[in-house]
């Protein structure tokens, strides 16, 4: 994800839509509830467009800066050794590992129903330009609400 240095992703403005909800292990993106950038300000405060995460090269340190310049610090770790099945073909990935965060969160980085911050993401596409995040529902199985996030390499 990084090469040396710090890497910044903001929200995907290529998309149909870059948050809400849709099936846990189901969608791959948001196709229940959707926002575009624009209402993000909406269900969260200085986190729409201008907000970006900043993740540094070592892995130690991840910077949730919002649009009026005010940051969250925080730290985080990918795990690539986890990975979720599919419903329908247990063969199948769909999320491809874990991105876990400690004292910050993704950008608008709450579960959505639940008015709760959600820390552990399952990563569903991470490559140098985009990246799509999914958090269950807490209990939530395959096709149980999921809250969905797409960003892109800045």
């Amino acid at each position: 994800m990084c090469g040396t240095g710090e890497k910044s992703w903001v929200w995907d403005d290529t998309k149909s839509s870059v948050f809400g909800n849709g099936g846990y292990k189901g969608n791959t993106s948001p196709g229940w509830w959707t926002l575009q950038i624009a209402d993000i300000e909406e269900q969260a405060a200085g986190e729409g467009a201008g907000a970006e995460m900043i993740f540094s090269v070592d892995g130690s340190k991840l910077t949730k800066k919002k649009s009026d310049g005010s940051t969250v610090v925080g730290s985080f770790a990918f795990d690539m050794s986890e990975s979720a099945q599919t419903l329908d073909d247990a063969k199948a990935v769909w999320g491809k590992g874990k991105l876990k965060t400690k004292n910050v969160t993704m950008l608008a980085g709450f579960v959505i129903n639940e008015n709760t911050d959600c820390f552990e993401y399952d990563i569903l596409t991470l490559n140098d330009e985009e990246m799509a995040l999914a958090c269950p529902r807490p209990g939530a199985g395959s096709w149980g609400e999921a809250t969905f996030w797409m960003f892109r390499a800045k």
